[in-house]
Formats: C-alpha cells, sequence, structure tokens
C-alpha cells in the first residue's frame, strides 16, 4: 500500500485498507486469527469482519477495535498530525490580531 494515494477514490483506499488488513490477520507471522476470533477479540460482529474485508466499510470505533486488536493501533495513531506547539509570545499575537478590527482601504482615485 505504498503507492500514492493521491490517486485513488476513497473507496478504493478503503478497500486497500481493508485487505491490508485481512492479510495481517490471516498472516502466521502477525496476528493469525481467524474472522470470528478477531470479532471476539475486538468486541464486533463477524458480519463486521466480513463486510469490512470485502467492501472497506467500517465505523471509525469498529475500525480502531479493530486495529487494536491486531495490536495496529500504533498506524492509527499515525495517521494524527503533529500540531506544532505555540510559543506564548506568538498566541498573544494572534490574540492581538484577533482583536485588532481590519483597517478600511481607501479608494484609488482615478486618474
Amino acid at each position: 500500500m505504498n503507492e500514492n494515494l493521491l490517486f485513488l477514490s476513497e473507496n478504493e483506499i478503503a478497500e486497500r485498507i481493508a485487505s491490508a488488513a485481512k492479510a495481517y490477520r490471516l498472516s502466521p507471522r502477525a496476528a493469525n486469527m481467524t474472522q470470528q476470533a478477531l470479532a471476539d477479540k475486538a468486541g464486533v460482529s463477524v458480519g463486521t469482519i466480513k463486510r469490512f474485508e470485502k467492501t472497506g466499510i467500517i465505523t471509525l470505533p469498529n475500525l480502531i477495535a479493530v486495529f487494536r486488536s491486531l495490536g495496529l493501533l500504533q498506524n492509527v495513531a499515525a495517521l494524527l498530525p503533529e500540531v506544532p506547539e505555540v510559543s506564548p509570545m506568538e498566541a498573544l499575537l494572534a490574540e492581538e490580531r484577533k482583536r485588532r478590527p481590519a483597517r478600511a482601504r481607501k479608494p484609488r482615485a482615478k486618474g
């Protein structure tokens, strides 16, 4: 799944995620679980696992439960961007800019 995702539709990306999760679930070197075992561990129905693996359709809470059960929760966390910290001075300047009314521009003289 290392190809550029920008050229894929949302459904294609969801299907790729589901396919990768299924391959991980089945791999003897990874989770090595049945759909039933994963469903039990994640606290979801087997139908949820089957639908996800076939179509990529799953709710976000269920996806998190599945990834947690597969030991892949860190992969979900990798999706979250790091928000740069703002220094106290930057925060103060941003607040001042919000409070300051925008100055009206003078109309240009036609000439």
